[in-house]
């Protein structure tokens, strides 16, 4: 077993509990513990931590040989003293000195020495010599706290009964603990005081509902501890090998490979009516778990407020909710470390947060865009986030701890999210290009302008995905070559864009739809387009700047004009209005069109304008 002292392999317990209802009598299985995988090493000194039923007393008597699982293997090096409730091991009727020598000699270690040693630490005084069925909480303390502190244990079980008792037996009883942890043996105490546990201990293990759900440094379970505790049936937890959501009460603690990446109140929502609000903390939530499914009814009063639905597909979690109010704050409160964002085809690099404490968020950027991803600086992984296009906001924020908020602002009861979770910092993948469809059409045309315009046009894609992997384009053709369809054949089955051209005396009409309700990693198109640097907006003539992308927002009509005088000005019109992007690329500018790809039709119309404008 090499050098550890404790080790659990899928060990399960299970209880059968009945219950005594109004009007029926109903027994039931209630697991414990499930598949527990648990080592510790000689001299280590853990803290079990969870909300009450989460498994930790079960776990610690199962270590102590007090209960058998019924699956798995347990196995322990060197000898085991338990403190678990108050009284246990104890014989009420005999005295406290009579129990003392009862225990030593089961122990094998009694002298009377060692007897004297106990009584003296104890400080019980004559009642040492009274029935144990008369003590106090404070007096129970004393002598199951002295007995097994003073049997020279390899490894010491503490089940949370450190919060009885005066302040100067507590104090002494740490102090003893720590020379325990200090010769070298092992250690691990149940407790929900976390600074008591911090204290003492080095590591941290998380329960939750029979599970282990975090294991880690101590100081690195603080955020997701505060998580878990509340309302029992406001809880609810969703796992798979790597990604770990704990839903509490109208908040969400996300853990990947073992690290807590959410801060403070993580994941919440505000919900907003007639100049008020209210928090999803503040509702009263139940909670019903599937199969990679969580189900979540949050009420105030009598009232259904609203609905969260949580799943977990291999490296994504998805989010949708249901609100009676018309308008909803999405609020995501993740680790500093966070400290990149990529959106809309750029990169920040994000302020540092003040050392000093605040309760006020700190604007510190703001967007409109349907996702972005975000890159941490050290231990914590990439992710990005799909959702409805919407005004991003993202603050620092340094109160409990420092923390990075990332707020959606959705102006309809209905919203949803997709975070995924990256192994390694995301790299975008090449677009999907369509070469220009009409130089072989129009070539031999001097009145055309269509073929010289058009340079090339690209589907854009933020996902490495197996959605692209043969992929497939085909061309129809009309008689008469006035329209033309390129069906985009992507790599899953039935995963289909059709993009069709319509041409016209003064312009030409595009189309594009889907097959399929909505297609998440195709995001927009992109049209590159020769010899026009100048547009028109509502503030008048501006030149598209070089470089970096120039968001110039939501928006249904956009005119171009030309810096050569022989070419006509271009009025395009938007059917539905999207998120519109330029860049000047020296040969040609990109005009980047931001929508979600669905089975509605998304109109361009680009119509020639005598003149320039």
């Amino acid at each position: 077993m090499s050098n550890q002292t404790i080790c659990l392999h899928n060990v399960t317990q299970i209880y059968r509990v009945k219950f005594n209802f109004p009007h029926r009598t109903e027994e039931k299985d209630i697991v414990a513990l499930k598949d527990i995988n648990f080592a510790v090493e000689k001299g280590e000194s853990v803290a079990i931590l969870g909300p009450n039923g989460s498994g930790k007393t079960t776990l610690l008597k199962i270590i102590a040989g007090l209960l058998s699982p019924d699956k798995g293997e347990v196995k322990v090096d060197g000898k085991v003293r338990g403190i678990f409730e108050l009284g246990a091991g104890l014989i009420p009727e005999s005295t406290g000195y009579q129990n003392i020598e009862m225990l030593l000699k089961l122990y094998g270690e009694y002298t009377p020495h060692k007897v004297q040693r106990i009584i003296e630490f104890s400080e019980l005084g004559d009642f040492i010599y009274a029935p144990v069925k008369i003590y106090s909480q404070g007096m129970y303390l004393r002598l199951t706290f002295s007995v097994a502190i003073n049997t020279d244990p390899d490894v010491l079980l503490v089940d949370d009964i450190l919060a009885v008792g005066d302040a100067h037996f507590q104090k002494k009883c740490l102090n003893r603990i720590k020379d325990i942890i200090a010769q070298g043996k092992t250690l691990l105490i149940v407790t929900h005081n976390f600074d008591l546990a911090c204290s003492l201990c080095s590591r941290g293990v998380v329960m939750e509902k029979g599970e282990i759900v975090a294991d880690g440094s101590i100081h690195e379970m603080r955020p997701f501890f505060d998580s878990i505790t509340g309302n029992l049936y406001g809880v609810g937890i969703l796992k798979n090998e790597k990604i770990c959501f704990i839903f509490n009460n109208g908040r969400g603690s996300i853990i990947f490979n073992n690290r807590v990446i959410t801060a403070d109140l993580g994941m919440f929502l505000m919900y907003l009516q007639e100049g008020k609000s209210l928090y999803s903390t503040d509702l009263q939530w139940r909670v019903q778990e599937k199969i990679n499914t969580l189900i979540a009814e949050g009420k105030f009063g009598n009232k259904i407020i609203a609905k969260y639905k949580f799943i977990i597909e291999g490296n994504y979690l998805k989010l949708s909710t249901e609100a009676i109010s018309p308008k909803v704050l999405f609020n995501l409160m993740l680790q500093e470390s966070y400290s990149q964002i990529k959106y809309l085809e750029q990169s920040k690099k994000l302020p540092s947060i003040s050392d000093d404490s605040k309760r006020e968020w700190e604007n510190v950027l703001r967007m409109v865009c349907d996702n972005i991803t975000i890159i941490p600086s050290r231990n914590f992984p990439p992710l990005s986030l799909f959702f409805q296009q919407t005004e991003v906001i993202m603050y620092n924020y340094n109160f409990h701890n420092k923390s990075r908020i990332f707020q959606m602002n959705q102006e309809n009861s209905n919203f949803s999210l997709v975070i995924k979770f990256w192994e390694e910092n995301p790299e975008v993948i090449p677009p999907i290009v369509l070469r220009n469809p009409f130089q072989n059409l129009f070539c031999s045309q001097d009145e055309k302008q269509i073929s010289t315009i058009f340079h090339e046009i690209h589907f854009i894609s933020y996902q490495n995905d197996d959605l692209y992997t043969n992929l497939r384009q085909e061309t129809i053709k009309s008689s008469d070559l006035s329209e033309i369809t390129e069906i985009i054949k992507l790599g899953k089955a039935d995963y289909n864009v059709f993009f069709i051209y319509n041409l016209q005396d003064n312009g030409v009409i595009f189309k594009i739809f889907a097959n399929q309700e909505e297609i998440d990693d195709i995001q927009g198109l992109d049209f590159h387009i020769i010899d026009y640097k100048i547009y028109y907006d509502r503030f008048g003539e501006r030149l598209i700047p070089e470089g970096e992308f120039q968001n110039i927002g939501f928006t249904t009509e956009f005119y171009l004009r030309s810096f050569k005088d022989e070419i006509p000005g271009i009025h395009i019109s938007l059917i539905p209005g999207v998120t519109l992007l330029v860049k000047n690329e020296t040969d040609f500018i990109i005009l980047r069109f931001l929508f979600k790809i669905t089975l509605q039709e998304q109109i361009f119309k680009f119509n020639y304008e005598k003149g320039n404008s």
